[in-house]
């Protein structure tokens, strides 16, 4: 009886003909196109929104956002022992300025290298001081009827403003100086979208905690809302400590 060997190895020609059976993959160009178009678009929007990181870094140099809860906009002039008005510290200089870039060239005469720097201008003026939001927080703080309640909520948010612009300064300054443009451009969009992933949990923190730092005004009266008063202003509160 004739027996077969099913171990016996496989010849070319069957390599060839399973060859020419097995399905050949189909190159979906609809589908790599439209990854490519995606992926293209996204580049753009990154690109974009870097740019205007690397702008708002730029801006940061020149101190914009108001960080001082004692001046303006979150403090008006106040009058002094003398009678007069302290006024906010005045800038330095109405056009400030910030490098956009630094390139240092050689100099053979000096033997060494010179830095040069490409500078964008700012302009200060009445119109740039203006905070719409902040004048109005500004103006029921220190409106001189104002009640405990008010004031509480008014210097809890001019806090939490102050807070948000400082992280805000600090972060740009911070890119600003540790990474060029080119790495701006690209890591400035992600390091924003995990800043505002992180900074949800830590804005309920610190909310929280100014909060309770300023519950002292609620145990506050303002006298200008008390009939007995005889020396009320009309220009600004007067806070005196409620009776126990």
């Amino acid at each position: 009886m004739e027996q077969t060997n099913d171990n016996q190895p496989e010849s070319a020609i069957d390599r060839a003909r399973k060859k020419e059976i097995a399905p050949k993959k189909v190159i979906d160009w609809s589908g790599l196109g439209k990854d490519v178009l995606n992926f293209l678009l996204k580049l753009i929007i990154i690109f974009l929104i870097g740019s205007r990181v690397v702008f708002a870094c730029k801006v940061a140099q020149a101190n914009i956002l108001p960080t001082d809860s004692e001046c303006m906009p979150y403090t008006p002039s106040m009058p002094s022992l003398s009678g007069e008005k302290e006024e906010s510290p005045k800038y330095d200089n109405n056009t400030p300025e910030a490098n956009i870039d630094v390139s240092y060239i050689y100099n053979k005469d000096q033997g060494g290298y010179i830095a040069y720097a490409t500078r964008i201008a700012f302009e200060i003026n009445e119109a740039s001081r203006k905070y719409y939001l902040l004048d109005k927080i500004r103006n029921i703080e220190y409106n001189p009827n104002v009640n405990p309640m008010v004031k509480y909520l008014c210097v809890v948010i001019t806090n939490i403003f102050v807070f948000y612009y400082g992280v805000t300064n600090s972060l740009f300054n911070f890119m600003n100086s540790n990474l060029n443009e080119s790495a701006i451009i690209l890591i400035g969009p992600y390091l924003l979208k995990y800043l505002s992933i992180v900074i949800y949990p830590i804005s309920i923190i610190v909310s929280i905690i100014f909060c309770l730092l300023n519950l002292g005004w609620l145990m506050k009266s303002n006298q200008n809302n008390n009939k007995e008063y005889k020396h009320k202003s009309t220009t600004e509160p007067i806070w005196r400590p409620c009776d126990p």
